[in-house]
C-alpha cells in the first residue's frame, strides 16, 4: 500500500516539504496541528448536532437543526407567538393556544406519526402532501451524522501522527486526505438533505386559516362566505444542531487543505534515500555500516533533495 502508484504520487503533491519550517516552528507541525485542533473542536459540534436525534422536549429545543416563528398578521392582540423546533426524528411545537393543540402541548411528535396527526392539528403547520418526507429520509442523515463523528478519530489520529517527519507515510496521508473529504461529504449531504426533505416541508411566509376551527384554507378557496380569516406568518432560521454542524463542516475544510499541501517525506519515494537510510541505521533501525560509513550516510539524508522524484 505504501509504495503503490496511488499512494506515492499523491505523497508527492503539495506545497511544503518536510524541511521547510517558519522560524523556529516546522510548517508541517502548525499545520497538522491546527487540523487536530479543528478536528477535536468539530467533533464537539458534530455530538451537539446528534443531541437533535433525541425526542425529550428539552434537548431538542435546545439543539434542533431548524427553528420556526408563527405570527399573526391580522389579529395580533389574541394570537399567541408559536415556536417550532425541528430534530432528526421528530418536531417540538411551543403551540400555546393560537391554532388550537396537538394531543399534548409543549410536546414531541415524533416523524412516524406525523401522518396521523394531520386532522389533530399537525396539518396547521405542514403541507399534507410533505408528512412523510421526514421519517421517509431522517434515518439516512441520522446514519450519516453518526458516522460523521466515528470519522474524526482516525481524522485526529493521522493529524498527530503526520505531524512528526519520522512517523509520516504516503499511506498516512492519502488515508488522512479521504477520510477528511468523506466526513465533509456526509455533514454537507446532511444539511442539505434535510433542508430540502424535512424542513422545506413545513409552510413558510403566510398562511391562511379559517377563524373557526383553524384549518388552512383551500389554494381554490375564492370567498363567498362571512367566516373570518387569520393569516399566520411562518418564519424560519437555522437551529443550535445545524449552525453547530455548519461551523464543523468549515473547519474540516482547513484539515482537508492542510494534508493537500504537506508533501510526505522525499524517503517515502526515493529509493537512494532508502539505501543509505539502511546503510547508516539498518534494516532494524540499529545501525549498520562502520562508524565513517555512518557518518557519510547521515551528511546525504540530511541533504535537501534536489533530483525529480522530491
Amino acid at each position: 500500500l505504501e509504495t503503490n502508484c496511488i499512494c506515492s504520487v499523491w505523497g508527492r503533491c503539495g506545497v511544503f516539504k518536510e524541511k521547510q519550517t517558519k522560524g523556529r516552528t516546522s510548517i508541517r507541525t502548525t499545520f497538522m496541528s491546527v487540523g487536530m485542533c479543528t478536528n477535536l473542536i468539530g467533533m464537539a459540534l458534530t455530538i451537539v448536532a446528534c443531541f437533535a436525534i433525541s425526542n425529550d422536549y428539552n434537548i431538542l429545543t435546545s439543539t434542533s437543526w431548524s427553528e420556526g416563528t408563527i405570527t399573526s398578521v391580522n389579529i395580533s392582540d389574541s394570537f399567541q407567538t408559536i415556536h417550532i423546533d425541528t430534530g432528526l426524528r421528530g418536531v417540538a411545537i411551543d403551540q400555546g393556544n393560537s391554532l388550537g393543540s396537538l394531543e399534548e402541548a409543549d410536546a414531541v411528535t415524533s416523524f412516524d406519526r406525523f401522518c396521523d396527526e394531520l386532522e389533530d392539528g399537525l396539518g396547521r403547520y405542514m403541507d399534507p402532501d410533505e408528512c412523510d418526507s421526514c421519517e421517509e429520509s431522517s434515518k439516512t442523515y441520522r446514519s450519516s451524522i453518526i458516522t460523521t463523528v466515528v470519522l474524526y478519530l482516525p481524522s485526529i489520529f493521522t493529524n498527530w501522527t503526520r505531524q512528526f517527519v519520522n512517523y509520516d507515510v504516503n499511506c498516512q496521508k492519502f488515508f488522512g486526505t479521504i477520510v477528511a473529504a468523506i466526513s465533509l461529504f456526509l455533514a454537507v449531504y446532511s444539511m442539505l438533505g434535510y433542508k430540502n426533505d424535512c424542513w422545506d416541508g413545513f409552510y413558510n411566509g403566510d398562511v391562511y386559516y379559517f377563524a373557526s376551527n383553524y384549518t388552512v384554507v383551500p389554494s381554490d378557496y375564492e370567498g363567498g362566505s362571512d367566516e373570518p380569516i387569520v393569516v399566520a406568518n411562518f418564519s424560519w432560521e437555522p437551529g443550535t444542531g445545524f449552525i453547530c454542524l455548519t461551523v464543523a463542516t468549515i473547519l474540516k475544510f482547513f484539515d482537508l487543505v492542510g494534508h493537500c499541501l504537506i508533501q510526505t517525506p522525499s524517503i517515502t519515494r526515493n529509493k537512494d534515500e532508502k539505501l543509505e537510510y539502511h546503510k547508516v541505521f539498518g534494516q532494524d533501525g540499529e545501525g549498520g555500516g562502520g562508524a565513517e560509513q555512518q557518518e557519510e550516510g547521515k551528511a546525504k539524508l540530511t541533504e535537501e533533495p534536489t533530483n525529480a522524484s522530491d
